[in-house]
């Protein structure tokens, strides 16, 4: 090393290679910096995505009544047993569960939902319902949430045409 220019000596003659050397602390930060800020965004989009699903599921499905337009059970349409009754989803502690409805004239039928998969999926379980009244009791998925209709099917089933749930937002 030059003792008159306080310099540190360098093989390389890349000036690149010499300005990186000397502010590789600088460097350091900026891209630790700039990588919890890239996975930061990403948390956020999540939020968000999860916040728009939560909301309108709140202000579109929750607390309101709906009537059942088709209900088919591996190939047999079974919505005439269903003539009457208005479903009711009602808003739980958390907005991804609580309890669920039937109501018709003086008889209701209590029981609870519980969303998941970003409430993709539905999964409903009335407590001893009456007979024919089991056919709720799964897991759904939502085909469309295109309200007033919400077209749901069973979970994991391939075919939605052989056994669905049509209800109507009154």
């Amino acid at each position: 090393m030059d003792a008159q220019n306080n310099e540190i000596h360098m093989p390389h003659k890349s000036i690149f290679i010499k300005v990186f050397f000397k502010w590789r602390f600088a460097v350091a930060i900026a891209t630790a910096i700039l990588i919890l800020f890239l996975f930061s965004c990403k948390k956020i989009v999540e939020d968000t995505q999860m916040d728009i699903a939560q909301q309108y599921f709140k202000n579109n499905i929750l607390n309101s009544d709906f009537v059942i337009d088709s209900a088919y059970n591996n190939g047999i349409d079974v919505t005439a047993r269903f003539a009457g009754f208005k479903i009711k989803l009602l808003e739980g502690a958390d907005l991804a569960s609580g309890p669920i409805t039937a109501k018709k004239a003086d008889s209701t039928i209590n029981g609870t939902w519980l969303a998941t998969e970003q409430y993709g999926k539905l999964t409903v379980n009335f407590i001893s319902p009456p007979t024919g009244f089991d056919f709720f009791n799964r897991s759904w998925r939502f085909l469309e949430k295109n309200l007033p209709i919400m077209k749901l099917a069973p979970w994991g089933m391939p075919d939605p045409a052989v056994t669905r749930l049509y209800m109507r937002r009154l």
